[in-house]
């Protein structure tokens, strides 16, 4: 098993975790905004990963992970999963001279050859393990909507599918809630 052991709460500043989401119940301006974008919430672990200062940061939702190697447990085998698959190099190699931080839903049914654990319980998204971004920080500033795909892409990761983009409309976001996963299409 992968346990989140060896992390760091005291996160380094530019690596800050992702503000909580609030209830839409809890948030009635947003009906006041011109557009909303309304993606696919993939049920697996919260993660982020970034560069800052020339250095690779890996993290959950919360704590910075510090025991970073490639035979590390931790995090659900994301540390694992980003070296083994070069993330940590295409990270450097893109975002050099910039602090980049990609935030994103760690997910997957496991990799077994791997000893990589399924991150959610019930539900297939994809054979195997993967990050999809739904959101980035570049030189301390939130990225606008449409530029999320672009810093996501310059390392070879997906954003996570838009379910819907327009007014902001309660019966349509209701209608949403019972949807197929786009995320699971898309991987059979």
């Amino acid at each position: 098993m992968c346990y989140f052991e060896n992390m760091n709460e005291n996160v380094k500043p530019k690596f800050t975790q992702y503000p909580h989401i609030e209830n839409l119940d809890e948030m009635p301006k947003i009906f006041d905004l011109p557009e909303v974008v309304v993606t696919e919430k993939v049920h697996g672990s919260g993660a982020r990963i970034a560069v800052i200062d020339g250095q690779v940061h890996i993290g959950g939702r919360k704590l910075e992970f510090t025991d970073i190697r490639p035979d590390t447990r931790d995090g659900l085998c994301f540390i694992q999963w980003v070296l083994d698959t070069g993330l940590d190099k295409r990270m450097l190699a893109a975002f050099a001279g910039q602090d980049v931080v990609l935030y994103g839903e760690w997910h997957g049914s496991g990799t077994p050859n791997k000893n990589w654990p399924q991150v959610q319980k019930g539900i297939t998204y994809i054979k195997g393990n993967d990050l999809r971004i739904f959101d980035a920080k570049v030189d301390g500033r939130y990225v606008p909507f449409d530029d999320i795909k672009i810093w996501a892409a310059k390392v070879g990761l997906k954003t996570m599918p838009v379910l819907y983009r327009g007014k902001p409309d309660n019966e349509k976001f209701y209608s949403l809630v019972d949807t197929m996963s786009k995320v699971g299409e898309e991987n059979g």
